[in-house]
């Protein structure tokens, strides 16, 4: 009994990896921690700093005036633009109000944890190490505030999920030892045919559920009208919201279980968030978020990376092989 208590005790002393992450993040191959270095720096200047420069509208010039929010007309501060903005416009969560305004701010100027703590996870799943649990949980967090405050309800749900589940996956893989990876691609034919027939219909099953639920969500969440306030000025974001959701749960199942198949759906993932975030997903009435762009062009890159080394550089190595 004792040894079983020390044992638990030993396993809990890493809990999500937190303990070994430094060791992890030292084991990445050099070319994954100079994208990391490049990558951070960045996205620190980009949370905090805006190309165009906030220009309050003559039609809410007197509001403005009488919030005292002139002063920052002008400003390339991020967070002081979002301030302005929810204030005078309110957001996906909240009419306008100075309480609100702040939350909102507060909320969006995480955006630089989401994107460094996320590419600390991806990195970490390519490379298969424990501590993809630890970033993984602070990503989940810190993005879901930010996805809700942009009007990304299925993001906002499936992060919170992903969050709260976190010290499942760190389980299977850190207890259970399931971090060996599965290679559904060396099976028999007679195993992959139904594994790809059933994880596509799984895959359209849950995009049409989110489809249908994600607006009742917001609207229950918010108290708010999706249509109005999302589709108005986004009418491709639920289109969008919904794709990526039903990815999003099928990757992160396929994570659990240490399937190499993930690296398909998180290269096709990130390059859907990505154009999410363009005018395309996010609308053209919106204000781009730049460090969004930069972060799933990133991903995107090392997404098309992780597929290379665990899936495409094994097979081509078996017809070599196989040639020989």
């Amino acid at each position: 009994m004792a040894e079983t208590r020390n044992g638990w005790n030993g396993y809990f002393k890493n809990f999500l990896g937190a303990k070994t992450c430094i060791q992890d993040f030292k084991e990445w191959p050099k070319v994954y921690k100079l994208v990391f270095l490049v990558y951070a720096i960045v996205v620190i200047i980009f949370n905090f700093f805006s190309i165009q420069p906030l220009i309050i509208k003559e039609d809410v010039w007197n509001v403005a005036d009488q919030l005292d929010l002139i002063k920052y007309n002008g400003t390339h501060f991020l967070p002081f633009i979002k301030f302005v903005d929810a204030s005078l416009y309110g957001s996906a969560i909240a009419d306008p109000s100075r309480g609100f305004a702040i939350l909102t701010t507060v909320f969006y100027s995480m955006n630089g944890i989401v994107a460094i703590s996320g590419l600390l996870s991806l990195i970490s799943i390519i490379n298969n190490k424990k501590s993809q649990y630890l970033w993984g949980a602070i990503n989940s967090f810190s993005y879901s505030l930010f996805a809700i405050t942009v009007g990304f309800t299925g993001d906002f749900i499936v992060y919170t999920f992903f969050f709260l589940t976190a010290p499942l996956g760190w389980y299977l893989f850190e207890i259970k030892k399931r971090n060996r990876r599965i290679m559904m691609y060396s099976k028999s034919w007679k195993k992959q045919v139904p594994f790809y027939l059933i994880s596509a219909a799984l895959i359209a099953a849950i995009i049409t559920i989110w489809f249908f639920i994600i607006p009742l969500i917001y609207n229950g969440i918010t108290g708010k009208n999706y249509a109005n306030d999302i589709l108005a000025t986004a009418p491709n974001k639920l289109i969008f919201d919904a794709i990526a959701t039903g990815l999003i749960f099928s990757g992160y199942i396929m994570q659990l279980i240490n399937i190499t198949e993930q690296f398909f759906i998180w290269s096709v993932l990130n390059i859907l968030k990505l154009l999410q975030y363009t005018p395309l997903g996010f609308g053209t009435e919106n204000a781009i978020p730049i460090n969004m762009i930069i972060q799933y062009t990133c991903w995107s890159i090392l997404g098309l990376m992780g597929l290379y080394h665990n899936i495409i550089q094994p097979i081509m190595r078996q017809i070599k092989k196989s040639e020989i």
